[in-house]
């Protein structure tokens, strides 16, 4: 019986080297593959795409809503287990409609619309209690006398 030593003697180990290399490589570019096409991808919408040929729109609805700074809000009350949003007060008029939209970035069916109803204050109250806890982005759209304002927020929903 010869021993390996004897075997190896007078070869070259580069060949096998890098074969084995390769072997290596294409083993974990298969297991990567295989891998990756299990994921799943969640789009934020499914209309993500037309939405984004609008988003010019959007950045201009926000910029016109920066000057009332302090007067639109969106904010989480834990303890309470409610979500409260606010538009100027101003804005509440005949002619005012909008909407409240929560997007669950991790989970689209998930997400929901509202109707804005603010009071005379321009504040509405959202119970939260039946919102599943996590990171949701949550965006007020309103338009009064033709004019249309959003804002946005993150809201993380107590787990």
């Amino acid at each position: 019986m010869k021993s390996w030593q004897a075997i190896w003697k007078g070869r070259n180990p580069w060949p096998t080297a890098i074969i084995g290399y390769f072997v290596v490589f294409i083993s974990f570019l298969i297991g990567f593959v295989a891998f990756a096409s299990r994921q799943k991808v969640e789009l934020v919408r499914k209309d993500y795409y037309a939405e984004e040929i609008l988003f010019q729109q959007q950045i201009d609805r926000a910029k016109r809503t920066q000057p009332f700074h302090g007067h639109v809000f969106i904010n989480y009350e834990a303890a309470a287990g409610r979500i409260t949003v606010a538009v100027p007060s101003e804005h509440v008029s005949d002619g005012f409609s909008g909407k409240v939209t929560f997007y669950r970035p991790s989970d689209s069916q998930l997400d929901r619309r509202l109707e804005l109803t603010p009071d005379s204050t321009g504040r509405q109250t959202i119970d939260a209690r039946g919102i599943q806890g996590g990171l949701w982005r949550v965006r007020i759209d309103w338009s009064i006398r033709g004019l249309e304002y959003s804002y946005e927020d993150l809201v993380v929903i107590g787990l």
